[in-house]
């Protein structure tokens, strides 16, 4: 009976069974998780940084009300400054600094993406955004949603345009903190609060908006 079967066994034809395997899906996945773990080691380094300015802060001012030793420089009574200042001073520069990190991830998030799509829908490197995303749901991938907040934020953020806040205070308003229709003119890179959450919403968003490693193209030939 065993004789038997390892004869029926190597009489089997070899199968092969061939598994779906898109690179460009592989390489873009993995370029985003590379990015959000970026952003994650480079922003909890400054929140530490942020958080040990803040306690050197609480000390100094607990030991001056205890009756401690002040630091600074003061002239005829006048504060010219003292550590106290410097200290807040430390953490408003890292504090505007991990926002201006935010915002550049999240403009190399949206550029990840555009590059990726240029190269699946093989449209070149002038390909606009409309037309990649009309292509890649062509080609049976998905688009998320929320990809036209984010074009509209990265806009926002590169062109400091009102003319894109007014876009973007339509398709993301919690992230824009201002009225370009009562407001024109302002800072409009400024007025645009992002925190991590918000960070990891737009790797989400790219993720979600294009090929996974074992998704291949519903047609193999894009224009």
């Amino acid at each position: 009976m065993g004789a038997d079967c390892k004869r029926q066994i190597s009489a089997e034809p070899s199968r092969m069974v061939t598994l779906p395997f898109n690179l460009l899906g592989f390489a873009f996945q993995q370029g985003v998780d590379w990015l959000e773990s970026g952003f994650g080691t480079a922003a909890a380094a400054l929140a530490q940084r942020h958080a040990e300015v803040a306690a050197e802060l609480q000390a100094y001012e607990a030991g001056v009300a205890a009756g401690g030793a002040r630091i600074g420089e003061w002239e005829d009574g006048v504060r010219l400054w003292e550590q106290d200042q410097l200290l807040a001073l430390q953490m408003d520069d890292l504090e505007e600094s991990l926002m201006d990190l935010r915002k550049a991830y999240v403009l190399a998030a949206y550029h990840h993406w555009e590059r990726g799509a240029r190269r699946w829908t093989r449209l070149g490197s002038h390909a606009k955004h409309l037309k990649l995303v009309a292509v890649t749901r062509e080609l049976g991938y998905p688009i998320d949603a929320r990809l036209t907040g984010l074009y509209d934020l990265v806009n926002t953020l590169k062109h400091n345009s009102g003319v894109w806040a007014s876009k973007l205070a339509s398709s993301w308003p919690a992230v824009l903190k201002g009225d370009p229709a009562a407001r024109p003119g302002l800072d409009w890179y400024h007025l645009v609060e992002l925190d991590d959450r918000d960070v990891h919403e737009v790797c989400s968003i790219v993720r979600a908006s294009g090929p996974t490693a074992d998704h291949l193209p519903a047609r193999p030939d894009p224009p």
